[in-house]
């Protein structure tokens, strides 16, 4: 998959995420490097500091090297699709932790009726692929993440996106051969 941007915005230099609290940092993990580069962008254009994992086992290695600092994430998304390692258990093994991180499960089609029973008893939240960038905002932004409630750039990327909604990250799905 490749996520093409839909708009172009500058980049917010690193100096802007300092004044950002660290209970904000979402982990972003996915098996393309391409999709982790452009979701990080993207969250950083919002002001969002991200911690990109390539693949499942490298996203439960930070997942853990975070929580041994007492370093909590706001939210996970995840890829549903990763080839290294199932997103449901890692999304299980990440809200069984303390810190209570909003999952979010980025998907290419609706589920079938078990993993969409795993998701719901995990509280795992989804989003289709492609990633469209209002509803990505307001799934970060939900009563459970909540992730810019405190950021002054809340106010600025609210307008901004709310009147972009027809702005979107494409995905091209990867072909992939059995």
């Amino acid at each position: 998959m490749t996520f093409l941007p839909a708009d172009r915005q500058s980049l917010r230099s690193d100096s802007d995420l300092r004044a950002i609290p660290e209970q904000h940092l979402v982990l972003v993990a996915d098996d393309n490097p391409m999709n982790l580069k452009m979701l990080k962008r993207v969250l950083l254009e919002w002001g969002i500091p991200s911690v990109t994992a390539l693949g499942g086992s490298q996203a439960l290695d930070i997942f853990r090297g975070h929580s041994l600092k007492n370093l909590d994430f706001s939210a996970a998304l995840l890829d549903i699709d990763m080839r290294d390692f199932d997103c449901l258990q890692l999304a299980e093994l990440i809200s069984a932790s303390p810190g209570g991180s909003q999952i979010i499960a980025m998907i290419r089609s609706p589920l079938d009726g078990e993993r969409a029973k795993e998701c719901k008893r995990l509280g795992i939240r989804t989003i289709l692929k492609p990633l469209r960038r209002l509803p990505l905002w307001e799934v970060l932004h939900s009563q459970n993440a909540g992730l810019l409630a405190t950021s002054s750039a809340a106010a600025s990327s609210t307008a901004i996106y709310k009147t972009a909604g027809a702005s979107r990250l494409r995905i091209c799905s990867r072909k992939t051969t059995s």
